[in-house]
């Protein structure tokens, strides 16, 4: 969330008013009314009430500006050190999805700005899970077939051997 310069940390409208309250001249200290939080929004059109996704918290301790600028940075120079070239260089990505259908996630909306596209607020879930797994190639091309990672499953035989056979 970069209005409030917290990624993670998104205010809310309970969290909103102590932080407007003390701001405020000690002669003047009062919580915000709802009609002043409703007029705030209409002042800062940037700004939008919606939910977060959960974000677990070490994600976001890992996933900033400095430590991916250093991680491609790192790579750029494998790349060219070892002259590899783009089609030998895959990305690998995995979705969970939840088994056993959704939880019902908390109803309380926080202030982000309108052009973020990614609203998180840091919560932290233990699910089960099916992982479905997708591999690309740099230069556009693949043809790794996506998979499924089931929790429990049997390992397929194929995958030990070469070309597939058994």
């Amino acid at each position: 969330m970069k209005y409030f310069g917290f990624t993670g940390h998104a205010l809310n409208k309970q969290t909103i008013a102590p932080k407007v309250e003390s701001i405020l001249p000690e002669n003047r200290r009062r919580k915000p009314s709802k009609s002043w939080i409703r007029r705030f929004l209409q002042r800062h059109h940037k700004l939008v009430l919606a939910r977060g996704s959960g974000l677990d918290p070490k994600r976001a301790r890992a996933f900033n500006k400095p430590v991916i600028s250093h991680y491609f940075t790192l790579l750029g120079d494998i790349i060219k050190q070892h002259d590899i070239p783009w089609e030998n260089v895959y990305n690998m990505d995995e979705k969970g999805i939840q088994l056993g259908g959704g939880r019902k996630g908390d109803a309380t909306k926080y202030f982000f700005s309108r052009e973020d596209q990614a609203k998180y607020q840091l919560k932290s879930d233990k699910l089960q899970l099916i992982t479905i797994v997708e591999v690309v190639c740099a230069d556009g091309s693949s043809d790794i077939m996506p998979c499924f990672i089931f929790p429990g499953a049997t390992m397929a035989p194929e995958w030990f051997c070469e070309d597939g056979a058994l």
